[in-house]
């Protein structure tokens, strides 16, 4: 019986995105060697990705792997303005790649500009038709900002170039090396690809060096240190294979005897986290699921309804009730993103479920044992054997919830599918505006240890999401007017208004939890302290022997749970956590006052928009990471 329709994470297509860059004018005589030097470096790349999608591995990942090799998607991103652009577009296209087009400003702008350049206005609409071959006609691919070619003219260069290098894999720079012309000029791009982390093949125009990987901003200023010729092909290839071929398989290290018996498996194995993330699927639980999530979760539940009924200043209205996600029309990168999120989110909200109800449960068990101990120290007969073997079978059964758990990894995959649904949210939210965060799986790329290992689920999480990224478009059409509106509003819904309801929830719910349970911890607390001084009284007149051991007894029973509480409070850090949900609120509710308070008819609104966004994607995945260390 099919409960609910099953949520299956999306399988990326194997992709690559190459932007260009460079001089307007190039020497005379050079462009047969820089063509020649263009087409060597985007035939490495279309050679090494299709040999990625030879590999078994990458079948088992991409979508339509099982079909046998992968037809790999090749794009080249370009403003496409005279010199480099146009150069590096037409040789990308000769060669199978897919054309992408970033403008700084409206077409007609864009080619006043151009008019003293002969011969550069025809090449750029010619090149402009071809970015529409394939497409829907009234949707080609090109994406215009909404700059100004005014007084703004340098920021809004500025703004295309730098979403040209936050939209590709590999940035194709033909440049002389110098300071260049400033903001918007080849020489501020790639200082900005390399600060941003995007690989940098240098090709000079004047044929003075062979081509040169940049792969770190100190390469621009001692440049001996970065490698070139074929020591830089060597490295770019390497560089391809670690983003386009998945993370191996998952080896784990248990600590202590439990911690062995929960690693220990019948035989290696063979797939690694990311295949087992793939192949989940999302569905409701059988009644026995349903009844263990919510019996872990009932405890801390109770306690939040005692800390409000102690303190009646937390009855607050819920704000974690959102509204309808604004209309954006059919665009396919939201409705892409949405998908990519939708399944780790379940994912993660599931496990978390199970783990919390594993160490709610471990708590509560363990506290029952004790006081089947206590008792069996004065049970008499068939008691004292009864008891003790009750307290067995709770030892037996807490050993068996956390070799469970962590045979099952339900901790690993909580921490990895909420990062991975996190990152999803915030590259979602920064595509709609042709921004992007930085290449998470930049350390596997610069040659990191497996990323399987413990602690390295940030890496496999950060190359799917960048996989995702790879194989999405870019916004169509202009980032401007309506459209850039309607994007502002959808951004502050996802991103801000969402995550500022459930921040603001989770410290209320977590202050009422930890204050219920500190509450019921200090009653019982008290209530053993008062029964163990009437038993001290009683003991010392010598009064009234049977009713002194009843009290002990009872102040067994009453310690046993007092401790429980305590532990649950501290384990669960919800003090902390209610501080951290608290600072993030603030932090949303200011950038949202900030986004709002944007005029929408002034230039590059949409760059500010971006820059706020990005910052505020950072802090959040700051957050999302210390709370993950913080429950490692």
């Amino acid at each position: 019986m099919n409960r609910t329709a099953e949520l299956c994470p999306v399988r990326p297509r194997l992709a690559f995105r190459v932007g260009v860059t460079g001089t307007r004018r190039l020497p005379e005589g050079a462009l047969p060697r820089v063509q020649a030097q263009v087409r060597a470096v985007l035939e490495l790349v279309r050679d090494e990705v299709a040999a990625a999608g030879q590999r078994p591995e990458a079948r088992a990942v991409y979508a339509e792997g099982h079909l046998g090799p992968l037809r790999p998607w090749l794009r080249v991103l370009s403003p496409l303005a005279k010199g480099a652009d146009q150069l590096g577009a037409r040789t990308a296209l000769d060669l199978g790649f897919e054309l992408a087009v970033a403008l700084p400003f409206a077409q007609d702008d864009y080619e006043r500009t151009s008019k003293d350049e002969p011969g550069s206005i025809g090449e750029f609409r010619n090149l402009l038709l071809r970015a529409s071959d394939g497409a829907d006609a009234s949707s080609p691919r090109i994406v215009t900002l909404d700059g100004s070619c005014g007084e703004d003219a340098a920021l809004s260069y500025q703004a295309v170039s730098r979403l040209v290098v936050r939209n590709c894999d590999l940035l194709v720079a033909i440049w002389d090396g110098g300071a260049g012309r400033g903001a918007g000029g080849t020489a501020d791009t790639v200082g900005f690809a390399a600060a941003f982390g995007q690989p940098v093949w240098w090709i000079d125009p004047a044929g003075a060096r062979e081509p040169i990987l940049i792969e770190a901003a100190s390469h621009l200023r001692w440049r001996e240190r970065a490698r070139q010729g074929a020591a830089a092909a060597d490295a770019l290839r390497d560089r391809i294979r670690r983003l386009t071929v998945p993370p191996g398989a998952h080896h784990s290290h248990g600590h202590g005897v439990l911690g062995r018996m929960a690693a220990a498996r019948p035989g290696p194995r063979a797939t690694g986290p990311l295949q087992e993330f793939l192949q989940e699927r999302t569905q409701a639980p059988g009644w026995f699921g349903r009844v263990f999530a919510a019996s872990g979760d009932c405890v801390l539940r109770a306690a939040a309804w005692a800390g409000r009924v102690r303190d009646r200043r937390l009855r607050q209205p819920d704000e974690s009730g959102a509204a309808p996600r604004p209309p954006l029309g059919a665009d396919p990168v939201g409705t892409a993103w949405d998908a990519a999120y939708a399944a780790p989110n379940a994912l993660a909200s599931a496990y978390a479920a199970r783990y919390r109800s594993t160490y709610t449960l471990v708590v509560l068990l363990a506290a029952l044992a004790l006081l089947l101990a206590t008792a069996a120290l004065d049970a008499k007969g068939f008691g004292k054997p009864a008891l003790t073997l009750a307290e067995l079978v709770l030892l037996a059964a807490i050993a068996g919830l956390v070799v469970v758990s962590g045979r099952r990894r339900w901790h690993e995959r909580w921490i990895a599918y909420r990062l991975v649904a996190e990152l999803c949210r915030k590259q979602g939210a920064l595509a709609l505006l042709g921004w992007a965060l930085p290449d998470w799986s930049g350390g596997r790329a610069a040659g990191a240890d497996d990323p399987a290992d413990e602690g390295g689920h940030a890496l496999w999480a950060g190359w799917y999401v960048d996989a995702v990224a790879r194989a999405l478009p870019l916004p169509r059409g202009a980032l401007s007017g309506p459209r850039l509106d309607a994007v502002r509003d959808r951004v502050l819904h996802t991103l801000l208004d969402e995550q500022r309801a459930y921040h603001l929830d989770r410290a209320r719910r977590c202050r009422a939890a930890s204050r219920g349970l500190a509450g019921m911890g200090e009653a019982l607390f008290f209530a053993t302290v008062a029964l163990v001084a009437v038993k001290m009284l009683l003991l010392v007149l010598h009064a009234a022997p049977g009713t002194a051991q009843a009290l002990g007894q009872a102040a067994v029973l009453l310690a046993t749970p007092s401790a429980a509480f305590a532990a649950l409070r501290a384990y669960a850090e919800l003090d902390l956590l209610a501080e951290q949900s608290g600072t993030m609120a603030n932090l949303l509710g200011a950038a949202e006052a900030r986004i709002r308070d944007m005029p929408a008819d002034r230039p590059l609104v949409s760059q500010e928009i971006g820059r706020e966004v990005a910052e505020l994607a950072d802090a959040m995945l700051h957050d999302v990471e210390g709370w993950a260390r913080l429950f490692q």
